[in-house]
């Protein structure tokens, strides 16, 4: 379900973006995001196996780091999605 707050998110956050880039050693935002594509992939196949297994700690361990990683990567979508997720499993 998506609630009105989440729906105004951006998905990416442009200008966060350039911020980002001009923080890097040697400006490599290609190769930060290519990094980044991968950890999603990785921690989204994670995601569906601790939901699989009913490992909420891991679980929300995870969504924690993805909170994080989506924050850095101006994302914030992806963040509030993560921080939801985990907050949902903190009040179990």
């Amino acid at each position: 379900m998506t609630t009105r707050s989440q729906s105004t998110l951006p998905t990416v956050d442009e200008e966060a973006i350039h911020e980002l880039e001009q923080g890097l050693p040697g400006g490599d935002l290609g190769g930060a995001l290519s990094t980044f594509a991968d950890e999603l992939e990785r921690r989204g196949g994670a995601l569906v196996q601790l939901r699989a297994d009913a490992d909420e700690d891991e679980l929300s361990s995870l969504a924690h780091g993805l909170k994080g990683s989506a924050a850095t990567f101006c994302a914030p979508a992806l963040a509030h999605a993560a921080k939801e997720l985990e907050d949902r499993l903190a009040t179990r």
